[in-house]
Parts: C-alpha cells; sequence; structure tokens
C-alpha cells in the first residue's frame, strides 16, 4: 500500500481524529491554529504509532491512526499513557479485523 493509499485507508477508517475520540477535551486544530470539526477527514493527517519512543516506524493500516495537525505536529503520542491509549484503540481495531472473514 503507498502512502497516498495508506492515509486514505486510515482517516476512512477512523472516520475522526482519535485524539478527540480518546480525549473528549481535545479541541482539534489545523496548522494555522483555526479549530475544526474532527469529523473533517479533509484537515485530518496520518501518525505512525510506535509501540515505544523510538521503536520501529510501521507502514500498516495497524499502526497508523488519523489526527488533527495539532494532534499530530504537537506530538501528542509522546507521552507514555497517552500512547498506552492509542495502542489499545490500535489493538481493538485489529481484533476486529480478525473476526471479518
Amino acid at each position: 500500500m503507498n502512502r497516498s493509499d495508506l492515509r486514505a485507508h486510515v482517516i476512512n477508517r477512523d472516520g475522526a481524529c482519535v485524539a478527540a475520540l480518546l480525549d473528549p477535551t481535545h479541541l482539534c486544530e489545523d496548522q494555522w491554529g483555526q479549530g475544526h470539526s474532527p469529523y473533517d477527514l479533509s484537515r485530518l493527517t496520518l501518525e505512525h504509532v510506535r509501540e515505544h519512543a523510538g521503536g520501529q516506524r510501521r507502514d500498516e493500516p495497524g499502526w497508523c491512526v488519523a489526527l488533527c495537525h495539532r494532534g499530530n505536529i504537537d506530538h501528542i503520542l509522546t507521552t507514555r499513557d497517552y500512547r498506552a491509549l492509542v495502542l489499545a484503540y490500535l489493538r481493538g481495531i485489529r481484533r476486529q479485523q480478525e473476526l471479518v472473514p
């Protein structure tokens, strides 16, 4: 899967900024600091989630999430607690995909 297809797949799969899905206090913003709906798919970016800091980057849907610019660029995945939430979210998605024939 090329990067463009990976981005489209992950953003459509998540359907919203994952930061907003996991944290109701998160406010989505674009690169100019303008707020927007977490469901505005055209403004979301692709973020690779590493299992731990310094871990391997995987270009696979099961290791990527959709985030707004603020969530992606402000590196919300650098905190251990937040990364744990996102990894749990991705494990749930991988489990669901295993159940689909």
